[in-house]
């Protein structure tokens, strides 16, 4: 999630904050936020289902790819909490002064919110309670399926 290509004004939205580059409204920011998270769970999901069909160990393990889903729309979660990214503010990464201070108030900030990263830790959990009880019930479906 934090790699190069995902750092774009277009992909602000991955990490709490609104395209600055098009001047993307925060509501907007918010609903592609919402959107991805939840489409990367339901890939988590999907992928999770599909091992625990043929592996018993899936049904209490999470496979890599479920992981991976999980661990971007956590990240997302995460960043939508943190202060630094409140209200999704605009991320243009061609403005000089703004990835600076971006940065600035990141590595001196961040360390110190407690509260931020306590929510941040609640929401991240409310997102693999999710996981977890939305893959046992498509899980449990699936398998009635297969058993019809």
């Amino acid at each position: 999630m934090d790699a190069i290509e995902n750092q774009s004004a277009e992909k602000s939205f991955m990490h709490g904050m609104s395209d600055g580059l098009r001047h993307q409204s925060p509501g907007a920011a918010s609903l592609a936020a919402y959107n991805f998270v939840w489409m990367e769970v339901n890939l988590a999901i999907n992928a999770q289902v599909k091992a625990a069909l043929t592996d018993w160990q899936a049904n209490f393990i999470p496979t890599n790819e479920a992981l991976r889903h999980l661990g971007r729309a956590i990240h997302t979660v995460t960043d939508m909490t943190d202060p630094i990214h409140s209200g999704f503010m605009p991320w243009n990464p061609w403005e000089a002064p703004s990835v600076i201070g971006h940065g600035l108030f990141e590595l001196l900030y961040s360390p110190y919110a407690d509260h931020s990263q306590a929510l941040a830790r609640h929401n991240a959990m409310i997102v693999e309670a999710t996981f977890w009880w939305a893959f046992e019930k498509k899980l449990a479906n699936e398998q009635k399926k297969d058993k019809k």
